[in-house]
């Protein structure tokens, strides 16, 4: 059985941490993640085009589904802040036929860490810019609930020693 893990959070907080540290320690795990493949159009700069993005998520849906067909467990590490992103997901495992796909949800609700973070790694934009990005996703951010499909449902917050460093 491979296992599709399904990141919710906002900026910075802390999605590709976990997700990098699963990849560690889970055989045949790999990350999708749309911000890697702007980074990859963008000639290695990482460029948000809104006319680009019908293209990037055809690209990380199609390496989701060629992932879980190879059996491969799939992180989808990106903000999947509302149901609705989070059940387009969903219906790639229904379409991944055959396959036997446990979907988790990651939860990383929002903590101090998210704007700081943010701040070291503008990606060529300012940080008002992204605290803009940050305050709308708090807005529309959906918390998990039981009734969208996943088979677990795991909440994940920042470790002791690294509050203890903000």
């Amino acid at each position: 059985m491979v296992t599709l893990y399904v990141m919710i959070g906002n900026i910075g907080s802390g999605k590709s941490t976990w997700a990098r540290e699963k990849v560690k320690s889970t055989p045949r795990t790999i990350i999708v993640n749309r911000d890697a493949l702007r980074t990859m159009v963008g000639g290695g700069e990482y460029i948000f085009d809104k006319e680009m993005e019908p293209f990037i998520k055809h690209a990380s849906r199609g390496v989701i589904e060629e992932a879980l067909l190879e059996e491969y467990n799939v992180i989808v590490d990106e903000t999947n802040l509302t149901k609705a992103h989070r059940y387009e997901l969903i219906q790639i495992v229904d379409w991944v036929v055959g396959s036997d796909v446990r979907i988790v949800f990651v939860y990383c609700p929002e903590n101090k860490r998210n704007i700081q973070f943010r701040s070291n790694n503008l990606r060529g934009y300012t940080p008002e810019y992204w605290q803009e990005v940050y305050d709308h996703m708090a807005e529309i951010i959906e918390p998990p609930s039981e009734d969208e499909g996943a088979d677990e449902i795991k909440i994940h917050t920042i470790p002791e020693e690294i509050k203890n460093e903000l």
